[in-house]
């Protein structure tokens, strides 16, 4: 269950970048890197280190950029005491519309507003 929602989520997300792509927004930038977290550890779950992330700039207008940015953690897995292999996914999803107010030569004042949905989802094997 958890692989298939997690597939499904990709999957609508990448169709949702892509329309957005073809309908109005220039695509300009895109990045990506490793994330470092001290994660989540407790004793039913167990996330962190190291992760990866991409991000994508897209110019909707001269002075508005769209950030979308997605994290993924690799999965950690735990043994419980009963002997269940349980295995944790972690990964999230920023996106982010930028205003710029100035530029100064290789200054750049920006507003910046968005939102963030974090995802955690474990299960058994």
């Amino acid at each position: 269950m958890c692989k298939k929602t997690t597939t499904h989520f990709f999957l609508v997300l990448f169709i949702l970048i892509m329309v957005s792509t073809t309908i109005r927004a220039q695509f300009t930038r895109i990045g990506g890197g490793l994330t470092f977290s001290p994660g989540i550890d407790n004793e039913t779950y167990k996330t962190g280190n190291p992760g990866f992330n991409a991000k994508g700039v897209f110019e909707l207008a001269d002075r508005f950029w769209a950030v979308p940015s997605l994290t993924f953690y690799v999965p950690k897995s735990r043994t419980s005491t009963a002997g269940d292999k349980q295995t944790t996914w972690f990964f999230s999803f920023d996106g982010d519309i930028t205003f710029t107010l100035a530029t100064e030569k290789t200054l750049l004042f920006y507003a910046l507003g968005g939102f963030n949905i974090t995802n955690l989802y474990s299960g058994f094997d």
